[in-house]
C-alpha cells in the first residue's frame, strides 16, 4: 500500500475524513446506504413544495 502524504487538515476536513471511515466501516459491516430513487426525489421536492406553500399561508392568517 503507497505511503500516505502527511498534509495538516483543518476541522472540516478532519470531520470529512472521519465520516468517510465511518462510511467505509459501515459497509465493511454489510450496513447497506439508503438509495435515493429519481421518483424518491421528486416525492421529496413536492412534500417539502408543499410544505413552504402551507407555511406561508399559515402566516398570512396571523
Amino acid at each position: 500500500m503507497a505511503k500516505a502524504n502527511k498534509t495538516t487538515m483543518d476541522a472540516q476536513m478532519q470531520a470529512f475524513a472521519q465520516d468517510v471511515r465511518q462510511s467505509i466501516a459501515q459497509a465493511r459491516q454489510g450496513e447497506a446506504a439508503h438509495v435515493h430513487t429519481p421518483a424518491d426525489i421528486a416525492r421529496y421536492k413536492a412534500q417539502d413544495m408543499h410544505k413552504k406553500e402551507r407555511s406561508i399561508y399559515d402566516q398570512s392568517d396571523r
